[in-house]
């Protein structure tokens, strides 16, 4: 079933549905960009100046910008072409629902934005997303695996070379990122791998699965920021003092230093 009732401030709109879906993907989209630039730059401070990818992301901020648009640019593509190729009649999909199932009549009458995707009014490249999600999206939490145990072994290498505080830190980034990496795949990637798979094999019941799936996503960015906050000392224990200073306890006084090294920490 391809079919949604859109509620809330849209829910009046006919487009709502595809809108909704659109902004769904978009949002999938921005999220993943921020985490792998995160990924990326990080593992690019580990280098030296001499390296293209420090280079790349971690000597000016322009070209930092320039590579997260363009890998937004890309992704968003991927995303939304299959939307913005695709917008139907709503009226003429919610009446070839109907047709298929008769048993809508009743929730069309209570809903009159029911509408969604028809298989006969889409054309190849929506077919070609849902190919694209349901090999794609169970693939991640692989590919993030694989990419953590290479930065660790990257790691390894770089504490014969480096001194104690400066690798210290890097690791105290990399678990970071590991916790980071699974918040995306629990509140992220899982949630949009069920959302497409109910989508793709047409599932009955899946407008409910589908439902608690964007329920669940939208969770990933306070979890993200909360592991952010715990595994960054710094950050950890500034959020301690404040809530020590809260509880009229005192706490102790913290300095981050803000210059740079070779490996872009100091």
């Amino acid at each position: 079933m391809r079919a949604a009732i859109p509620s809330g401030i849209l829910g009046g709109f006919p487009y709502s549905c595809y809108i909704m879906f659109g902004l769904f993907l978009a949002d999938s989209a921005i999220i993943a960009t921020g985490q792998a630039l995160q990924f990326a730059y990080r593992i690019s401070v580990t280098y030296d100046d001499s390296h293209w990818m420090r280079k790349l992301l971690a000597t000016k901020l322009s070209r930092l910008y320039f590579s997260m648009f363009s890998l937004l640019l890309v992704l968003s593509s991927l995303c939304l072409v299959p939307v913005v190729t695709n917008i139907i009649d709503p009226l003429q999909a919610q009446q070839m629902f109907v047709a298929d199932f008769p048993a809508l009549q009743a929730l069309v009458d209570q809903y009159p934005s029911l509408t969604g995707y028809h298989p006969e009014l889409t054309n190849s490249i929506f077919d070609f997303i849902l190919y694209y999600g349901t090999a794609f999206c169970p693939a991640l939490p692989l590919i993030s695996i694989i990419s953590l145990t290479l930065f660790a072994r990257r790691l390894q290498r770089l504490k014969r070379n480096s001194i104690l505080k400066t690798h210290s830190i890097h690791v105290m980034l990399w678990k970071a990122l590991c916790a980071q990496c699974a918040c995306f795949t629990i509140f992220l990637i899982s949630p949009l791998t069920v959302f497409v798979y109910c989508l793709y094999f047409e599932v009955i019941w899946g407008s409910y699965v589908a439902t608690l799936s964007i329920f669940v996503n939208s969770f990933h960015i306070i979890a993200c920021s909360l592991c952010i906050l715990w595994f960054i000392t710094p950050y950890r224990n500034y959020v301690k003092d404040c809530l020590h200073n809260i509880c009229g306890k005192k706490g102790k006084t913290l300095t981050v230093a803000s210059s740079q090294n070779q490996y872009g920490l100091s």
